[in-house]
Protein backbone atom coordinates (compact mmCIF):
# COMPACT_ATOMS: atom_id res chain seq x y z
CA UNK A 1 0.00 0.00 0.00
CA UNK A 2 1.64 3.46 -0.80
CA UNK A 3 1.94 5.72 1.86
CA UNK A 4 0.20 8.83 1.92
CA UNK A 5 2.32 12.17 2.00
CA UNK A 6 0.89 12.92 5.97
CA UNK A 7 2.10 9.34 6.96
CA UNK A 8 5.93 9.98 5.00
CA UNK A 9 6.06 13.29 6.49
CA UNK A 10 4.88 12.37 10.00
CA UNK A 11 7.48 9.79 9.94
CA UNK A 12 9.68 11.81 8.39
CA UNK A 13 9.49 14.02 11.60
CA UNK A 14 9.93 11.09 14.04
CA UNK A 15 13.39 9.90 12.11
CA UNK A 16 14.56 13.59 12.17
CA UNK A 17 14.02 13.86 15.84
CA UNK A 18 15.49 10.82 16.21
CA UNK A 19 18.09 12.05 14.47
CA UNK A 20 18.61 15.17 16.73
CA UNK A 21 18.40 13.24 19.48
CA UNK A 22 21.46 11.34 19.28
CA UNK A 23 22.95 14.07 18.80
CA UNK A 24 22.07 16.10 22.04
CA UNK A 25 24.39 16.55 24.50
CA UNK A 26 22.65 18.03 27.58
CA UNK A 27 20.41 17.02 30.15
CA UNK A 28 17.26 18.45 29.51
CA UNK A 29 14.55 16.20 27.72
CA UNK A 30 13.14 17.10 24.22
CA UNK A 31 10.67 20.09 25.04
CA UNK A 32 13.07 21.97 26.79
CA UNK A 33 16.53 21.65 24.58
CA UNK A 34 18.94 23.75 25.25
CA UNK A 35 21.31 23.61 22.18
CA UNK A 36 23.97 21.46 23.01
CA UNK A 37 23.82 19.11 20.16
CA UNK A 38 26.82 17.70 18.29
CA UNK A 39 26.78 17.64 14.79
CA UNK A 40 28.16 14.29 14.91
CA UNK A 41 26.59 11.18 16.75
CA UNK A 42 30.01 9.02 16.35
CA UNK A 43 32.71 9.18 19.37
CA UNK A 44 29.68 10.70 21.41
CA UNK A 45 31.31 14.17 20.41
CA UNK A 46 31.32 17.14 22.52
CA UNK A 47 28.67 19.74 21.78
CA UNK A 48 29.60 22.30 18.97
CA UNK A 49 28.61 25.20 16.79
CA UNK A 50 27.40 23.50 13.41
CA UNK A 51 25.01 20.87 15.91
CA UNK A 52 23.92 23.55 17.31
CA UNK A 53 22.41 25.80 14.44
CA UNK A 54 21.43 23.05 12.36
CA UNK A 55 19.48 21.49 14.89
CA UNK A 56 17.54 25.04 15.07
CA UNK A 57 17.54 25.35 11.05
CA UNK A 58 16.06 21.87 11.21
CA UNK A 59 14.09 22.34 13.72
CA UNK A 60 12.52 25.49 12.76
CA UNK A 61 11.76 24.40 9.78
CA UNK A 62 9.54 21.22 10.70
CA UNK A 63 7.85 23.97 12.78
CA UNK A 64 9.03 22.48 16.02
CA UNK A 65 11.27 24.86 17.41
CA UNK A 66 8.51 25.45 20.09
CA UNK A 67 7.53 22.08 20.83
CA UNK A 68 11.25 20.95 21.49
CA UNK A 69 12.21 24.23 23.76
CA UNK A 70 10.50 26.70 26.21
CA UNK A 71 11.65 30.19 25.90
CA UNK A 72 14.44 30.12 29.03
CA UNK A 73 16.03 26.58 27.09
CA UNK A 74 15.84 28.77 23.78
CA UNK A 75 17.74 31.92 25.86
CA UNK A 76 20.43 29.21 26.61
CA UNK A 77 20.39 28.32 23.32
CA UNK A 78 21.36 31.46 22.12
CA UNK A 79 23.80 31.70 25.05
CA UNK A 80 25.59 28.70 23.51
CA UNK A 81 25.40 29.84 19.72
CA UNK A 82 27.45 33.25 21.19
CA UNK A 83 29.90 31.50 23.19
CA UNK A 84 31.11 30.36 19.39
CA UNK A 85 31.99 33.88 18.56
CA UNK A 86 35.85 35.05 18.41
CA UNK A 87 37.57 37.63 20.11
CA UNK A 88 37.43 39.67 16.51
CA UNK A 89 33.44 38.61 16.20
CA UNK A 90 33.79 36.38 14.08
CA UNK A 91 32.10 32.67 14.42
CA UNK A 92 34.14 29.99 14.15
CA UNK A 93 33.30 26.68 14.28
CA UNK A 94 36.57 24.52 14.33
CA UNK A 95 34.80 21.23 12.96
CA UNK A 96 36.37 18.88 10.44
CA UNK A 97 34.27 20.48 7.40
CA UNK A 98 36.44 23.29 7.79
CA UNK A 99 34.10 25.83 7.24
CA UNK A 100 34.80 29.05 6.78
CA UNK A 101 34.70 31.99 9.45
CA UNK A 102 32.54 33.98 6.96
CA UNK A 103 29.89 30.87 6.05
CA UNK A 104 30.03 30.41 10.12
CA UNK A 105 28.86 33.90 10.99
CA UNK A 106 26.22 34.03 7.97
CA UNK A 107 24.97 30.79 9.39
CA UNK A 108 24.68 31.45 13.09
CA UNK A 109 23.01 35.06 12.74
CA UNK A 110 20.28 32.81 11.11
CA UNK A 111 20.07 30.46 13.56
CA UNK A 112 19.97 33.36 15.95
CA UNK A 113 17.19 35.15 13.92
CA UNK A 114 15.36 31.73 14.58
CA UNK A 115 15.45 31.77 17.89
CA UNK A 116 14.41 35.55 17.83
CA UNK A 117 11.16 34.47 16.69
CA UNK A 118 9.25 35.10 20.36
CA UNK A 119 10.59 38.60 20.46
CA UNK A 120 13.77 37.97 21.88
CA UNK A 121 17.00 40.02 20.52
CA UNK A 122 19.79 37.21 20.80
CA UNK A 123 21.65 39.43 17.47
CA UNK A 124 21.90 42.65 19.94
CA UNK A 125 24.07 40.95 22.14
CA UNK A 126 26.73 39.94 20.02
CA UNK A 127 29.94 41.43 19.51
CA UNK A 128 31.23 43.86 16.93
CA UNK A 129 32.64 42.12 13.98
CA UNK A 130 36.02 43.12 12.76
CA UNK A 131 36.88 43.48 9.45
CA UNK A 132 40.40 44.28 8.95
CA UNK A 133 42.22 45.11 6.28
CA UNK A 134 42.81 41.67 5.01
CA UNK A 135 39.17 40.69 5.33
CA UNK A 136 38.09 44.05 3.74
CA UNK A 137 39.85 43.47 0.56
CA UNK A 138 37.91 39.77 -0.05
CA UNK A 139 34.82 41.42 1.54
CA UNK A 140 33.72 44.53 1.78
CA UNK A 141 34.69 44.44 -2.39
CA UNK A 142 33.72 40.50 -2.73
CA UNK A 143 32.95 39.96 -6.16
CA UNK A 144 36.42 42.66 -7.13
CA UNK A 145 38.97 40.32 -4.66
CA UNK A 146 37.50 37.12 -5.08
CA UNK A 147 40.62 34.57 -5.84
CA UNK A 148 41.24 32.71 -9.11
CA UNK A 149 40.26 29.47 -7.20
CA UNK A 150 36.89 30.83 -5.91
CA UNK A 151 36.59 31.70 -9.19
CA UNK A 152 37.24 28.69 -11.03
CA UNK A 153 35.38 26.70 -7.78
CA UNK A 154 32.40 29.31 -7.21
CA UNK A 155 30.35 27.21 -5.31
CA UNK A 156 33.43 27.86 -2.94
CA UNK A 157 33.72 31.32 -3.51
CA UNK A 158 30.15 32.01 -3.46
CA UNK A 159 30.09 31.18 0.87
CA UNK A 160 32.50 34.27 0.86
CA UNK A 161 30.73 36.24 -2.12
CA UNK A 162 27.00 35.55 -0.71
CA UNK A 163 28.59 34.51 2.87
CA UNK A 164 29.68 38.10 3.42
CA UNK A 165 26.43 40.09 2.14
CA UNK A 166 24.23 37.22 4.64
CA UNK A 167 26.12 38.45 7.09
CA UNK A 168 25.45 42.40 5.96
CA UNK A 169 21.48 41.79 5.61
CA UNK A 170 20.83 39.54 8.71
CA UNK A 171 22.71 42.05 10.82
CA UNK A 172 20.58 44.89 9.33
CA UNK A 173 17.59 43.16 9.29
CA UNK A 174 17.84 42.65 13.06
CA UNK A 175 18.91 46.48 13.13
CA UNK A 176 22.13 46.01 14.01
CA UNK A 177 23.84 46.96 11.05
CA UNK A 178 26.50 48.78 13.94
CA UNK A 179 27.77 45.28 14.38
CA UNK A 180 29.76 45.28 11.57
CA UNK A 181 31.73 48.83 11.75
CA UNK A 182 33.68 47.84 8.55
CA UNK A 183 30.48 48.71 6.45
CA UNK A 184 29.36 52.40 6.42
CA UNK A 185 26.08 51.88 5.19
CA UNK A 186 24.75 48.03 4.91
CA UNK A 187 21.88 49.27 2.44
CA UNK A 188 23.98 50.77 -0.28
CA UNK A 189 26.42 48.50 0.26
CA UNK A 190 23.78 45.55 -0.47
CA UNK A 191 22.86 47.92 -3.98
CA UNK A 192 26.59 47.93 -4.76
CA UNK A 193 26.64 44.01 -4.51
CA UNK A 194 23.51 43.13 -6.26
CA UNK A 195 24.49 44.74 -9.09
CA UNK A 196 27.83 43.58 -9.77
CA UNK A 197 25.87 39.98 -9.01
CA UNK A 198 23.65 40.93 -11.53
CA UNK A 199 26.16 42.38 -14.17
CA UNK A 200 28.76 39.47 -13.46
CA UNK A 201 25.72 36.41 -14.04
CA UNK A 202 26.18 34.44 -17.36
CA UNK A 203 22.65 35.34 -18.93
CA UNK A 204 22.38 32.11 -20.92
CA UNK A 205 22.52 29.83 -18.41
CA UNK A 206 21.60 32.18 -15.50
CA UNK A 207 25.35 30.81 -13.53
CA UNK A 208 28.29 32.44 -12.82
CA UNK A 209 31.18 31.46 -14.83
CA UNK A 210 33.72 33.69 -13.52
CA UNK A 211 36.73 32.31 -14.75
CA UNK A 212 38.10 32.14 -18.09
CA UNK A 213 36.55 29.56 -20.48
CA UNK A 214 39.77 27.02 -20.93
CA UNK A 215 40.63 27.74 -16.99
CA UNK A 216 37.10 26.50 -16.20
CA UNK A 217 36.66 23.46 -18.43
CA UNK A 218 40.79 22.50 -17.04
CA UNK A 219 38.62 22.53 -13.30
CA UNK A 220 35.50 20.54 -14.46
CA UNK A 221 37.49 17.87 -15.68
CA UNK A 222 39.50 17.00 -12.51
CA UNK A 223 36.26 18.20 -10.07
CA UNK A 224 34.13 15.73 -11.57
CA UNK A 225 35.65 13.33 -9.48
CA UNK A 226 34.39 14.83 -6.08
CA UNK A 227 30.64 16.37 -7.67
CA UNK A 228 29.44 16.76 -10.98
CA UNK A 229 30.97 20.42 -12.12
CA UNK A 230 26.99 21.50 -13.35
CA UNK A 231 26.38 20.62 -9.33
CA UNK A 232 28.71 22.73 -8.47
CA UNK A 233 28.14 25.46 -10.61
CA UNK A 234 23.77 25.39 -8.87
CA UNK A 235 25.23 25.64 -5.84
CA UNK A 236 27.18 28.42 -6.18
CA UNK A 237 24.51 30.17 -7.62
CA UNK A 238 22.15 29.42 -5.07
CA UNK A 239 23.99 31.59 -2.49
CA UNK A 240 24.19 34.73 -4.97
CA UNK A 241 20.44 34.30 -5.93
CA UNK A 242 18.94 33.91 -2.19
CA UNK A 243 20.49 37.07 -1.63
CA UNK A 244 18.70 38.68 -4.63
CA UNK A 245 15.68 37.42 -3.59
CA UNK A 246 15.87 39.07 -0.12
CA UNK A 247 17.13 42.43 -1.67
CA UNK A 248 13.79 41.85 -3.88
CA UNK A 249 15.93 42.18 -6.95
CA UNK A 250 14.14 40.53 -10.35
CA UNK A 251 15.85 37.88 -11.33
CA UNK A 252 18.60 38.64 -13.91
CA UNK A 253 17.45 35.29 -16.31
CA UNK A 254 14.83 32.98 -15.00
CA UNK A 255 14.24 31.26 -18.45
CA UNK A 256 17.87 30.55 -19.03
CA UNK A 257 18.28 29.42 -15.48
CA UNK A 258 15.50 26.81 -15.63
CA UNK A 259 16.21 25.91 -19.09
CA UNK A 260 19.98 25.14 -18.04
CA UNK A 261 19.08 23.22 -14.78
CA UNK A 262 16.70 20.92 -16.94
CA UNK A 263 19.08 20.04 -19.44
CA UNK A 264 22.04 19.83 -17.31
CA UNK A 265 21.35 18.39 -13.83
CA UNK A 266 17.64 16.76 -13.70
CA UNK A 267 18.74 13.61 -14.66
CA UNK A 268 18.19 12.23 -10.94
CA UNK A 269 15.89 13.57 -8.38
CA UNK A 270 18.19 13.28 -5.11
CA UNK A 271 22.16 14.86 -6.22
CA UNK A 272 24.46 12.46 -4.69
CA UNK A 273 22.59 9.39 -3.11
CA UNK A 274 21.57 10.96 0.03
CA UNK A 275 19.49 14.51 0.22
CA UNK A 276 21.08 17.84 1.39
CA UNK A 277 21.54 21.33 0.91
CA UNK A 278 22.47 21.00 -3.21
CA UNK A 279 19.15 18.88 -3.37
CA UNK A 280 17.19 22.61 -1.81
CA UNK A 281 19.58 24.62 -4.15
CA UNK A 282 18.43 22.75 -7.32
CA UNK A 283 14.85 23.22 -6.16
CA UNK A 284 15.07 26.85 -5.13
CA UNK A 285 16.49 27.83 -8.18
CA UNK A 286 13.96 26.02 -9.96
CA UNK A 287 11.30 26.54 -8.25
CA UNK A 288 12.21 31.02 -7.68
CA UNK A 289 13.10 30.96 -11.51
CA UNK A 290 10.39 28.71 -12.80
CA UNK A 291 7.64 31.56 -11.40
CA UNK A 292 8.93 33.87 -13.85
CA UNK A 293 9.25 32.01 -16.89
CA UNK A 294 6.87 32.93 -19.91
CA UNK A 295 6.22 29.10 -20.87
CA UNK A 296 3.44 27.32 -19.50
CA UNK A 297 4.87 24.08 -20.56
CA UNK A 298 8.45 24.80 -18.82
CA UNK A 299 6.82 25.91 -15.85
CA UNK A 300 4.68 22.17 -15.57
CA UNK A 301 7.59 20.09 -16.85
CA UNK A 302 9.41 21.42 -13.20
CA UNK A 303 6.33 21.42 -11.54
CA UNK A 304 6.88 17.56 -12.10
CA UNK A 305 9.96 17.36 -11.58
CA UNK A 306 10.19 18.66 -8.07
CA UNK A 307 7.09 16.51 -6.87
CA UNK A 308 9.09 13.87 -7.83
CA UNK A 309 12.33 15.09 -5.81
CA UNK A 310 10.13 16.08 -2.91
CA UNK A 311 8.54 12.72 -3.06
CA UNK A 312 11.81 10.85 -2.84
CA UNK A 313 13.36 12.96 -0.43
CA UNK A 314 10.79 12.59 1.64
CA UNK A 315 11.05 8.39 1.25
CA UNK A 316 14.64 8.96 2.16
CA UNK A 317 14.16 10.54 5.54
CA UNK A 318 11.28 8.27 5.98
CA UNK A 319 12.22 5.01 5.02
CA UNK A 320 15.85 4.83 5.92
CA UNK A 321 16.43 4.73 9.56
CA UNK A 322 18.52 7.58 10.99
CA UNK A 323 21.55 5.98 12.03
CA UNK A 324 22.07 5.23 8.10
CA UNK A 325 21.16 8.83 6.90
CA UNK A 326 24.93 10.85 6.56
CA UNK A 327 26.77 11.24 10.17
CA UNK A 328 27.26 15.27 10.01
CA UNK A 329 24.15 17.04 11.07
CA UNK A 330 24.83 19.89 8.83
CA UNK A 331 23.06 18.02 5.89
CA UNK A 332 19.66 17.63 7.12
CA UNK A 333 18.68 21.19 7.18
CA UNK A 334 19.20 21.31 3.49
CA UNK A 335 17.23 18.01 2.80
CA UNK A 336 13.92 19.84 4.64
CA UNK A 337 14.82 22.90 3.09
CA UNK A 338 14.47 21.14 -0.10
CA UNK A 339 10.74 19.72 0.78
CA UNK A 340 9.77 23.48 2.31
CA UNK A 341 10.77 25.14 -0.75
CA UNK A 342 8.47 22.98 -3.00
CA UNK A 343 5.64 22.79 -0.68
CA UNK A 344 6.20 26.79 -0.81
CA UNK A 345 6.02 27.04 -4.40
CA UNK A 346 3.44 23.73 -4.79
CA UNK A 347 1.00 24.43 -2.22
CA UNK A 348 -1.07 21.19 -3.54
CA UNK A 349 1.79 18.94 -2.60
CA UNK A 350 1.70 19.50 1.23
CA UNK A 351 -1.28 17.36 3.11
CA UNK A 352 -1.70 19.26 5.85
CA UNK A 353 0.48 22.68 7.18
CA UNK A 354 3.71 22.98 4.57
CA UNK A 355 7.04 22.68 6.62
CA UNK A 356 8.44 26.29 7.00
CA UNK A 357 10.27 28.21 4.87
CA UNK A 358 12.97 29.42 7.05
CA UNK A 359 14.30 31.88 4.24
CA UNK A 360 11.21 34.26 5.36
CA UNK A 361 13.77 35.10 8.40
CA UNK A 362 17.05 33.98 7.50
CA UNK A 363 19.40 35.14 4.47
CA UNK A 364 21.89 31.94 4.97
CA UNK A 365 21.89 28.47 4.66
Amino acid sequence: MQETDESLRAKAVENCLRFLAARYRGEAEMGAWDGLFSASARDGGAPDLFGAVDAVYALSTLGMLGDATRPESRLRWADHIRSYQSADGWFRAGDRQRHSPVHASAYALGALALLSDDGADPIGQLQPIDVDEALASGLVQPWAGLPLLDRLHFWRGSHRVGGFAAVVGQLGQAGHADKLPGVDDADEWLDRWARRAVESIDRQSGMWFLAPAPLQAAFAAAYRFRHRPDFGHIGGATHVYWILDKLEVPLPAPRACVQWIMRHAADETVCEGAPYCLDFDRAYLLARNAQHSEEEGEEKSVSTFLRDVRRDVLSYLSLHEPSTWPDSSHKLPGALACVAEIDRYDRSVAEGTPWRDVFEVVWWL
